[in-house]
């Protein structure tokens, strides 16, 4: 009846799980970093209604194959096809390309020597109620078989307002074509992306033109598609290497199959839950997936030891299973419960994104517990495991008695080897911009380095203005800005209202332009010629675009707040009110708050676990040894992260947040069996020796199952996932020789060779009379 009950129940789980996780879906949106009443969303949402969404932006970097300039007749036309077809998209909403901007050249220009009067009024009259007749396109120009202007194409484009870097390189040989995106494209982004990149791979091979998606939206989608793509493929690789691991160390199909069934099950569950919560898999909760069945195996493996002993003794099954839960239950319950308070600290944090994940982390903590203490104790009753010891438990633990015999020794070189790793950490940085979450070779971010080396820049932030712009002193003010913001070495380009209201003004009234307001048939025309992008249709409301290239969060987030403080500078004088917006400042802001949410709610997490442990083990020499030994492997995790090409990206960041849980485990059932041998009375040397020599088998094993799935991630193409993989590995191998060595000589030389370790928990839950 038992096993029957058992095998429904995991039946049960299992089924439950795989209809959730057929609900469950990816989402990294950078929305979710700010609540929705956040000034920064409501911002950006006020920017949305007025101009529309500046996130639905690709860009196609267009080259040659011989790297000769663009701006040949032929190359013009085989980027007017390009725009064309890909205009033809359902997806496409526009394409802006400089064969189809306005060329500003010809009549409508003020000449450079004497004009009639006559003339200059017929001039000035046609440029201002109809620029676009006056100045129509390269495109236009081509179909209807007009001759280059004046000097050829090149000289025009080199003189046309707005194009260099925006749509062409200074020399010529890179263009950048600006793809609006339609909201039903931009909300099934990969199926455009798809179609898009079909589009130009069929243009490619019959043209002379090298064409690449590139943008910040195209490096956001790639990061999900290697995110999503590597999950799916590594995990289930993880999960094979530590079920075949857990059979190469148990030595025994049976003893490996109960944590081996938990684990898988504790994953399906988790994901499972999500789904049917309706929570999407995202940066964050992803590691839930790795985390739950590591907690699952590290007791596991814990339970099915202590039962191999048990039953090594000549217990008969139940019995032994009793014994086993007596003894190891308490221990199993208070890692789930550290690595659930860990979890939960994340609710201080700002983002809402890293307090919504703190919730769900911690019931997957639970689950684990929950797993641990059902699915494998049904496993060894219905299995009966034969894991035995390795015999010889007195000779094992001398080596042990030998290293605490050299204590001071060992902890002198732990804490020098902590001071080496304390200065690596102060040289560690947060460089997790779009760029850096993928690889060097991605097509992706190879293409968006063309777009940032020679173009106008694939990000850009957003300043919105408001007043009145037929008022001289406040365009006066914007070009001031504008001149501001270009001298700085980090601006690639701005585009606003002051230079095309300066050009157009040279243009019509040459050197007599008026003193006075700004015309407003002027602004009018200026509308006509695309400055619409930059100023609404009633001239009261504008923008500057200030166009960069890809870079740290908080150097974005640095350049952000030097832009509106200039803004401050120049426009509060003459009355104008100015904001900081746009989607890729707030997801660059959010990036950088997740990696400092991350980094805080490890300390307060460290205080809260300490903390549930003092109250375990109520002795300050106790605490401080639990410190010391639970800090060094953080310390060799960031001094590891500082001397790899990685950074300290939300992989990593969320590892360091979770690793806390892992490292106490371990830690947790050491004090706990060295607790037990001095129930026994046994002398503290002994006690010692003895935790280690019964605890090191289980503690060994788990931690190589633990370091070889987190190893399994090296082999991402996603170095987020990479750097996460080698702070695992780090923090888990550093954990177990912590807890092996370190702890036992730091608990050896703090309490004395006659101290005790003294717990009132323990012993009222094993019926102890202290």
């Amino acid at each position: 009846m038992l096993r029957t009950i058992s095998v429904l129940l995991i039946l049960g789980i299992f089924l439950g799980s795989l209809l959730g996780l057929a609900r469950l879906e990816v989402d990294l949106s950078y929305e979710d970093f700010f609540p929705e009443d956040a000034l920064e969303r409501l911002t950006l949402q006020r920017h949305h209604d007025r101009w529309g969404p500046d996130d639905r932006v690709l860009s196609v970097v267009v080259s040659r194959w011989d790297d000769a300039p663009l701006w040949s007749e032929e190359g013009l036309r085989q980027l007017v096809r390009l725009s064309q077809l890909l205009r033809a998209n359902d997806a496409v909403h526009a394409v802006r390309s400089i064969t189809n901007q306005p060329l500003m050249v010809g009549a409508g220009l003020a000449p450079e020597g004497p004009e009639r009067p006559l003339e200059r009024l017929t001039r000035q009259r046609r440029y201002l109620d109809g620029a676009q007749a006056v100045f129509p396109s390269i495109e236009q120009r081509l179909q209807r078989g007009q001759r280059p202007p004046p000097g050829g194409w090149a000289t025009a484009l080199q003189e046309q307002p707005g194009a260099r870097p925006f749509f062409l390189s200074e020399d010529g040989r890179f263009a950048a074509l600006h793809v609006v995106l339609t909201p039903s494209g931009a909300a099934a982004l990969p199926e455009a992306l798809d179609t898009l990149d079909q589009t130009l791979t069929s243009f490619s091979g019959d043209s002379s033109l090298d064409v690449r998606l590139a943008g910040a939206r195209v490096m956001h989608a790639e990061v999900m598609r290697l995110l999503v793509g590597d999950l799916l493929r590594l995990l289930p690789m993880a999960a094979l290497l530590m079920a075949a691991l857990l059979w190469l160390g148990t030595r025994s199909v049976r003893s490996a199959l109960g944590p081996s069934v938990a684990a898988v099950l504790s994953m399906l569950a988790v994901a499972g839950v999500l789904g049917w919560l309706g929570r999407p898999l995202g940066l964050l909760n992803q590691v839930l997936l790795t985390v739950t069945p590591a907690l699952v195996i590290a007791d596991g493996l814990h339970l099915v030891h202590r039962y191999g002993v048990e039953r090594s003794a000549g217990h008969p099954p139940i019995e032994a299973l009793r014994i086993t839960l007596r003894a190891l239950g308490p221990a199993v319950l208070l890692t789930s419960m550290t690595s659930a308070l860990a979890f939960l600290c994340l609710l201080t944090a700002d983002l809402p994104l890293v307090r919504e994940f703190a919730v769900p982390a911690a019931g997957a903590a639970t689950v684990a517990c929950l797993l641990a203490l059902t699915v494998v104790p049904l496993a060894l009753l219905i299995l009966d495991p034969v894991w035995r010891p390795p015999p010889g438990g007195r000779h094992r633990a001398r080596p042990v008695r030998a290293m605490l015999g050299r204590r001071h020794l060992i902890v002198g070189a732990a804490a020098l080897l902590g001071v080496v790793c304390a200065a690596q950490v102060g040289i560690l940085h947060n460089r997790s911009s779009l760029a850096e979450l993928l690889g060097p070779d991605n097509p992706a971010r190879v293409a968006t380095d063309l777009l940032d080396r020679h173009l106008g820049g694939s990000i850009a932030f957003i300043l919105t203005m408001e007043g009145d712009l037929r008022q001289r002193p406040v365009v006066e003010a914007i070009q001031h800005l504008d001149e501001a913001l270009e001298r700085d070495p980090r601006v690639r380009m701005v585009a606003s209202p002051g230079k095309l209201i300066a050009f157009a003004e040279r243009a019509v009234y040459g050197a007599e332009a008026p003193s006075g307001v700004v015309s407003a048939r002027l602004l009018d025309g200026l509308r006509g010629v695309g400055a619409s992008v930059v100023m609404d249709e009633y001239g009261s409301a504008w923008r500057m675009l200030v166009f960069t290239a890809d870079m740290e969060p908080l150097a974005f987030a640095e350049l952000g707040r030097d832009a509106a403080a200039l803004a401050k500078v120049h426009l509060d004088p003459v009355g104008v009110r100015s904001e900081i917006t746009g989607s890729a400042m707030l997801s660059y802001q959010g990036l950088e708050a997740l990696s400092n949410d991350l980094r805080g709610g490890l300390v307060s997490a460290g205080v809260a676990v300490f903390g549930l442990l003092f109250l375990v083990f109520p002795q300050p020499r106790v605490a401080v040894c639990v410190i010391l030994a639970n800090t060094a492997p953080f310390l060799l995790g960031f001094a590891a992260l500082s001397a790899s090409p990685f950074s300290m990206s939300p992989g990593p960041a969320m590892v360091f947040a979770i690793g806390l849980g892992l490292c106490v485990d371990d830690t947790i059932h050491l004090l706990v069996r060295a607790w037990e041998g001095q129930a026994r009375d046994l002398p503290l040397n002994d006690a010692l020796a003895h935790a280690v020599a019964s605890a090191a088998q289980p503690m060994v094993l788990t931690s190589l199952v633990l370091a070889v799935a987190f190893a399994v991630f090296l082999a991402s193409t996603f170095p987020m996932l990479q750097a996460a993989g080698l702070v695992g590995v780090v923090i888990v191998l550093a954990a177990l020789v912590a807890d092996l060595i370190l702890l036992p000589c730091l608990l050896h030389i703090t309490l004395g060779p006659r101290g005790r370790i003294r717990s009132p928990v323990l012993n009222l839950c094993a019926g102890v009379t202290p």
